[in-house]
């Protein structure tokens, strides 16, 4: 008898846990859509700020605008020098990268395309004056 107890246990646990685990095969087949999405009508910017000796530069500000409509994202870079500017609509942009200490440096015109990844990195020169690139 005991054997047949055992039986209806295994049998109960193997009920249980195949619905649970379609359960869990059913939101994650469901969650899969958000989970890889990516944003195709954007562009990001990315890229590290140094110094003349290739030292990074932390807490530089980093300023993208675009040229066509004037809108304006800045983000500050790392403790490692790396930044990163995301959602940013395609178009041409100017860039301007400034760090206490460093010349201020822009880039006039950069073009950003639907789900372009640019990276530029900048290398800022010791001094208080604006240079433009």
């Amino acid at each position: 008898m005991r054997s047949g107890y055992a039986f209806v246990t295994h049998s109960t646990f193997l009920k249980s846990h195949r619905f649970s685990i379609l359960d869990v095969l059913i939101v994650l087949i469901g969650c899969m859509p958000a989970f890889c999405q990516v944003d195709y009508s954007t562009a990001t910017l990315r890229g590290s700020v140094l110094d003349p000796q290739g030292a990074v530069i932390p807490g530089a500000t980093v300023t993208a605008t675009n040229l066509g409509t004037g809108l304006a994202k800045a983000t500050k870079s790392g403790g490692d020098g790396a930044y990163q500017i995301l959602a940013l609509p395609p178009g041409n942009y100017q860039v301007s990268i400034e760090a206490k200490g460093f010349n201020k440096e822009v880039v006039k015109s950069l073009a950003l395309t639907v789900g372009q990844s640019a990276v530029y990195d900048s290398h800022l020169k010791v001094g208080v004056s604006t240079e433009i690139v």
